[in-house]
């Protein structure tokens, strides 16, 4: 018995499945969803970083994700720019399961002067893992972060039912003269396709920036604006399937007493409001696009009275499947 992993989707066209065999174009069928376990790869990070420019502090960053049941492999794609004379950064990747574990250090990568590197590695993500931690150590030279994505890179189509549900084609009893059609096969091809669409969320929303030295905060606001909340961010989402659930993750802290505020808001929609006390906080927010399937939000920020509060990271997750 052989799993293969085709090199790409065989469309099979309306005639095929009404003059041929179902047993002749099943085995098509189910190597598709082979394919698409290997191919689906929606961003599990893709982020812009907002940061400090000619940064010589090797900054850190944090960011809540909701990796796959199936503990697959990853490529990381950095960027980052030189801001004049050259460096030299190292890039360490941690991620946060029951501890911070180091999963990925690069060599150093040298970057011309004015030059923006482009690093990409891979790295396997535990199932369980709730958060990554990005550091990009320059040793003191002037550097621009810009951004992360994160997507997912399985090595190969693995045996066996998966935790995501996933359940991969060998050509077994398929591959023999005269071979019986089961219903479980047939019902595969749904599973395992809604398994993997299901499995690998996509992140919608992203606004993250340095742990340490963040590039804004409530300090930068109106302080006579205290307890109001003001706009930080704005994104247009296209989201198909109608009305649906995407689940919010937001990480922050402030300078000393109660738990600083950030919302993010569909524009005449539904809202949710998390702390920003140091720790991971989420909820889920009912989206309704609209008739092409685009959703509008806004984030916004409360303005403590006499305290700072800051923003380090705020994500939202979509998968298809999730109604309200």
């Amino acid at each position: 018995m052989t799993i293969s992993t085709p090199g790409g989707y065989d469309v099979i066209s309306a005639n095929e499945l009404g003059f041929v065999k179902i047993g002749e174009v099943l085995p098509r069928i189910l190597d598709n969803c082979n394919y698409l376990y290997m191919r689906h790869q929606p961003p599990l990070v893709s982020v812009i970083y907002l940061t400090t420019e000619n940064d010589t502090s090797d900054p850190v960053y944090r960011i809540p994700i909701v990796p796959s049941a199936d503990g697959l492999r990853y490529t990381f794609r950095h960027t980052t720019e030189d801001s004049g004379g050259g460096s030299t950064v190292v890039y360490t990747v941690d991620e946060y399961d029951s501890g911070w574990n180091t999963i990925h250090t690069s060599a150093g990568q040298v970057i011309a002067s004015g030059a923006t590197d482009t690093y990409e590695h891979t790295a396997t993500i535990s199932d369980t893992a709730t958060e990554l931690r990005i550091t990009i150590g320059s040793s003191g030279d002037d550097i621009t972060p810009h951004g992360l994505l994160v997507y997912p890179d399985p090595a190969s189509v693995p045996t066996g039912t998966q935790p995501s549900g996933f359940v991969a084609y060998d050509d077994g009893i398929l591959g023999t003269t005269n071979n019986p059609v089961t219903t479980e096969h047939v019902d595969r091809c749904r599973q395992s396709a809604v398994a993997v669409l299901r499995d690998r969320r996509q992140m919608v929303v992203s606004l993250v920036q340095d742990t340490g030295t963040a590039r804004y905060d409530t300090g930068d606001m109106n302080a006579a604006a205290v307890t109001l909340y003001r706009r930080i961010g704005s994104t247009e989402v296209w989201l198909p399937g109608g009305d649906c659930t995407v689940d919010v993750y937001a990480l922050g802290d402030v300078s000393s007493g109660a738990a600083g505020k950030v919302r993010l808001v569909q524009v005449a929609g539904d809202n949710v409001e998390l702390d920003l006390d140091g720790t991971v906080h989420t909820d889920t927010l009912t989206l309704k696009p609209d008739g092409d399937g685009f959703v509008r939000l806004d984030a916004y920020m409360q303005i403590p009275s006499g305290r700072t509060a800051t923003l380090r990271a705020l994500v939202a997750y979509w998968r298809p499947g999730d109604a309200p």
